[in-house]
């Protein structure tokens, strides 16, 4: 009598079915994949190399740590014997994504990426071999940098560049896959530092007051009501970077919960450009402005019967209907023209930003009250002390009058 196996066949097939289902995979270089199974957590990395068909567990849980590890196997793999890589070229392409999951691991990759992506890819994406890329190719990148737009860069922003690229090619050779990296210029920017634009006392008055101004205009037709909200929480974010020296972004990222009203400080979590996380002194009028958008939000609320408190992870900057305002560009542009101010070059125009650099100008030349310390200006900033003295020392000899007098 003939045994089946029909049974035990399906019953194999439904398993590797099952685990199959069950597992996720993802490709992270052509042909080197990550995968694990919803029975164990740890990433598990194979691919095919000469033939030969390769698997590892990378003993990691998180995906980048993982990633970083399957790379480095992946890689050393190539090498022979000696140690050294074998012939098979690797493209600038996968250096880029190799250096991408370096400094994303390393929680700094916010700019790097950026700059990889806008700058180094479209000169550098078809390099096929990075053992090609001589001194001569850096330096025809750089000519190219340069003559991209119409403004060329600053010397500090092709610096700032040059250090992705230096970087990027390092890692190739800590890879292995160059012998040696070419130079990478770097430009002098003494003579090129700029004060950035800042209001002076009567140009922040002359702004207050027209921001004033508008406020009562649109309140005085009620079919302007959005309007007047807008420009309300225009005037309120005014006074407050200018009593604060936050950064736009940072404004932005401001919850509820990051409002201490008793102690008078604002607490950024991961905020900004930088990321920071720092405590932030507002001045009482700064405080002010916080309550006059928190009132209004609550006064939104009352009218619509709604007894519901102010959640704490709502975000400070937006109108009292809880919209939030990602750009008050066009406003500020509205209120610069009523201000009528005049601009010789597009450079000289106030931003938002130039609040910011307000706050530190008036911070280091009050006549008035005890001047902020460099290295105390730079925490409450979130930036350097070098930054500091290289952006925003407008003082001058004059504003040291008393204190080289000798008078208290």
């Amino acid at each position: 009598m003939g045994i089946t196996l029909d049974p035990f066949i399906n019953i194999l097939q439904t398993l590797l079915m099952e685990k199959f289902v069950n597992s996720e995979s993802h490709e992270i270089l052509e042909g080197v994949y990550l995968t694990r199974s919803k029975a164990s957590p740890v990433w598990q990395t194979y691919f095919r190399w000469d033939g030969k068909t390769f698997r590892k567990s990378t003993k990691k849980r998180e995906f980048e740590a993982a990633k970083m590890v399957a790379l480095g196997f992946f890689y050393d793999v190539q090498r022979d014997e000696t140690g050294t890589l074998t012939q098979k070229a690797v493209p600038f392409t996968k250096l880029a994504e190799v250096y991408e999951a370096y400094v994303s691991k390393r929680m700094i990759s916010r700019y790097h990426v950026d700059t990889l992506k806008r700058h180094l890819m479209p000169f550098f994406g078809d390099v096929k071999d990075v053992r090609s890329i001589s001194q001569a190719m850096v330096t025809q990148y750089i000519d190219c940098r340069t003559s991209k737009s119409a403004r060329q860069p600053t010397p500090q922003t092709l610096n700032r560049e040059n250090t992705v690229l230096r970087q990027v090619l390092e890692h190739a050779v800590d890879q292995g896959w160059i012998e040696k990296a070419p130079k990478v210029p770097h430009y002098s920017e003494r003579l090129t530092r700029r004060r950035r634009r800042h209001f002076t006392t009567e140009e922040y008055r002359t702004l207050h007051r027209t921001a004033r101004k508008r406020i009562t205009r649109a309140k005085n037709d009620p079919l302007q009501r959005h309007t007047l909200w807008q420009r309300q929480l225009l005037y309120d974010v005014i006074i407050l970077m200018a009593n604060s020296g936050l950064r736009v972004d940072e404004l932005q990222s401001l919850r509820w919960r990051n409002v201490d009203f008793e102690s008078e400080m604002v607490v950024l979590e991961r905020a900004g450009k930088t990321r920071s996380s720092r405590r932030v002194i507002v001045r009482s009028s700064g405080m002010l402005a916080l309550k006059r958008i928190r009132e209004r939000r609550r006064e939104w609320l009352d009218e619509r019967g709604r007894e519901d408190a102010i959640a704490a992870h709502d975000p400070v900057i937006a109108l009292p209907t809880g919209k939030i305002v990602k750009s008050f560009n066009t406003g500020f542009d509205g209120l610069l023209n009523e201000c009528g101010f005049v601009y010789e070059t597009s450079d000289q125009k106030h931003s938002m930003t130039s609040l910011r650099h307000t706050y530190a100008t008036f911070s280091l030349t009050r006549k008035r009250g005890k001047r902020a310390g460099i290295r105390a200006l730079a925490k409450q900033m979130g930036t350097s002390e070098r930054m500091i003295q290289q952006h925003y020392g407008h003082d001058e000899i004059s504003d040291y009058e008393d204190e080289l007098r000798g008078v208290e």
